[in-house]
C-alpha cells in the first residue's frame, strides 16, 4: 500500500512538473543544456531532466530509477543538492564532450567534483547520462 501511494504521488507530481516545465533553452549551447539537466535532476524532476538526455532509452532509465527509489523507500533529498557547471570540454569532432561540475549538498557541506558526458545529436547537445544500478549523480 505504501508503494502504491508513493507511485501515485510521483505520477501526480510528474504531471504538475510537466505542465510547468515548458522552458525553452538553446540546445546549441552544451553548458546551458547541462545546467538545465542538472537543475531538474537535483530537484528530483527526473522526467524533465530526461528531456535534455541523449542516451539511448534515457526516459526508461529515469523510470527505472524512480521505481527503484520508491521500492527501496529511498528518501529523495529534493533541493538539498545543487550543481554548478565548471567547464565544458568538446572533442575535435565537435560531437562529444565532457561537462565538469561541482555538486554541493546542504547536509555534507563538502563540494564534490563530477563529470557528465554530452553528445551532439543533429543540432542539439544532449547529456549522455544513464542511471546505473545504485549509482546516482
Amino acid at each position: 500500500m505504501k508503494t502504491l501511494k508513493a507511485f501515485s504521488l510521483v505520477f501526480i507530481l510528474l504531471g504538475i512538473s510537466e505542465f510547468y516545465a515548458q522552458t525553452e533553452i538553446d540546445y546549441s549551447d552544451p553548458k546551458e543544456v547541462a545546467e538545465k539537466f542538472l537543475d531538474y535532476y537535483f530537484k528530483g524532476q527526473w522526467f524533465d531532466a530526461a528531456k535534455y538526455c541523449g542516451a539511448a532509452d534515457c526516459q526508461k532509465q529515469i523510470e527505472i530509477m524512480m521505481q527503484k527509489m520508491a521500492l527501496d523507500d529511498v528518501t529523495v533529498e529534493e533541493g538539498m543538492c545543487k550543481a554548478v557547471v565548471d567547464s565544458v570540454v568538446v572533442d575535435a569532432s565537435k560531437t562529444k564532450g565532457k561537462i565538469y561540475f561541482t555538486k554541493t549538498c546542504n547536509g555534507t557541506g563538502k563540494p564534490v567534483s563530477k563529470k557528465l558526458d554530452i553528445v551532439k545529436t543533429g543540432e542539439k547537445w544532449l547529456v549522455d547520462y544513464v542511471f546505473k544500478r545504485d549509482k546516482y549523480l
